[in-house]
């Protein structure tokens, strides 16, 4: 077993943040890690689900997923960690998502925006 010295990656600044979710697929993003700790680079990162069920690793150069395993009407708790060459750093912040139907943004329209419009 070879081991290696050094500090764990920092997790990504900010949690996972939604795209679009649908009863079928949540697809989300983050930022990359800005802190590669003691190694040179970044290996991968794992992304999970409620904590500790590991979703997919995913390359380095990856910063948005495609969630396809997921239960209609269910919600997940999405963070997301850095893997180096020293080991797997800690998880993101959490990012509460739901598998359901949302509304593209280019259906929204704003008709009225004056303040005595509320």
């Amino acid at each position: 077993m070879e081991l290696t010295a050094g500090r764990l990656p920092s997790p990504p600044s900010k949690a996972p943040a939604l795209i679009k979710s649908s009863a079928s697929q949540i697809q989300f993003s983050w930022t990359p890690t800005t802190d590669v700790g003691g190694a040179s680079k970044i290996d991968a990162y794992k992304i999970y689900a409620n904590g500790n069920t590991l979703i997919d690793t995913v390359s380095p150069q990856t910063l948005s997923y495609a969630f396809k395993t997921v239960t209609e009407g269910t919600s997940y708790l999405i963070s997301i960690s850095a893997v180096s060459i020293i080991g797997e750093g800690a998880k993101s912040l959490d990012t509460l998502m739901w598998a359901i139907n949302t509304p593209d943004a280019s259906a929204l329209t704003v008709t009225n925006t004056t303040r005595d419009s509320c």
